[in-house]
């Protein structure tokens, strides 16, 4: 069992508005990613690439754009570990 301890840390107000801002900004990236990348599977049964979804929410957000990149590149690699979570299941129901 892991004990975990939450705390603020001493920042003026502004800046604990604008990180919240920030963590609003990305998670609206990821949602819209969820949701364009979802769509496009059940239109054309393929997956957008990593480099398609970058070009798309390119320059769209108000977050610095490595930042984008960043959160499309662990969108990528988390529906990665899914399919081969997914086939390692498979393996093991029908060997």
């Amino acid at each position: 069992m892991f004990v975990t301890h939450s705390f603020k840390i001493p920042y003026d107000k502004k800046l604990y508005s604008e990180l919240r801002f920030m963590q609003r900004e990305a998670a609206s990236v990821w949602n819209d990613i969820v949701r364009e990348a979802t769509s496009y599977y059940f239109s054309f049964k393929k997956w957008l690439s990593k480099t398609e979804i970058q070009a798309i929410r390119k320059q769209t957000y108000h977050l610095h754009s490595q930042t984008v990149q960043a959160i499309a590149d662990k969108y990528v690699a988390n529906r990665e570990t899914i399919r081969q979570l997914r086939v390692t299941d498979k393996k093991a129901k029908y060997p």
